[in-house]
């Protein structure tokens, strides 16, 4: 794949996507956004999920990437969620929910460290966020993609996803944050018998996909480097390495 946007960064290694006013440095955005054009290259109205908003960029790359494009956006952290509102009003094709997404109802501890939200929050959180399962905003939909990026909080969603439903999934995997090493190798071993393409995204440098062979020996490894890294799931059989 080719490099797909390319800011001007001095030395940083990680360069960065700039959509509209958002400016992205963070490590694996230029390969998401790759990915993410690829998938919904000449689709008609695609319907796209970003769970874990932050300050959004996905979103509106989303929007430039496709123009017939619909995405349901969450984000739990009050504050980024007013600091969007903004920049999308007027915007009919982004609906922006103030929730987490998890696998029950209720009340989430949640922290916010150096301006990054994350639900990994101990039960003594400043911050309290109301969550609320997927599966009610979806019903009888044919969703194109999804993106999760929740800091920890990936096992809780993925658990409770209708992945017939769901043509390509995109979600951080970070090993070494989970409680069971073991629930988040069965949790990758259910999306295999789902999708016929697992890969792991590139962090570093230009967008690069490296298929997923051996889940167990894929989470380990991590698990061992504690290294965090972007996994795209997906029944498109155009899209290459």
């Amino acid at each position: 794949m080719d490099w797909l946007t390319i800011i001007e960064s001095g030395t940083d290694r990680r360069n960065g996507v700039q959509i509209r006013h958002i400016k992205s440095g963070n490590d694996g955005d230029i390969c998401i956004a790759a990915v993410t054009e690829l998938l919904l290259a000449g689709k008609m109205s695609p319907l796209c999920i970003d769970i874990g908003v932050d300050e959004g960029w996905w979103s509106f790359f989303v929007l430039d990437a496709n123009k017939t494009s619909q995405i349901m956006a969450f984000e739990p952290n009050p504050v980024s969620y007013t600091a969007m509102l903004p920049y999308i009003a007027g915007e009919s094709r982004i609906q922006l929910h103030n929730l987490a997404i998890s696998d029950t109802d209720g009340i989430l501890p949640f922290s916010v460290e150096g301006g990054t939200s994350h639900s990994r929050g101990s039960a003594d959180s400043d911050i309290r966020v109301p969550c609320v399962p997927l599966a009610p905003y979806i019903e009888g939909k044919d969703i194109d993609l999804i993106k999760i990026d929740t800091e920890g909080h990936e096992l809780h969603i993925l658990k409770t996803l209708p992945f017939e439903r769901i043509r390509s999934l995109i979600f951080e995997f970070t090993p070494y944050w989970y409680d069971s090493i073991e629930e988040a190798i069965a949790c990758l071993e259910k999306l295999t018998t789902f999708y016929p393409a697992l890969y792991s995204l590139s962090r570093r440098g230009p967008p690069t996909m490296v298929p997923i062979t051996d889940v167990r020996l894929f989470t380990m490894s991590n698990l061992e480097d504690k290294q965090q890294c972007d996994i795209l799931c997906t029944r498109e059989t155009t899209i290459r390495p």
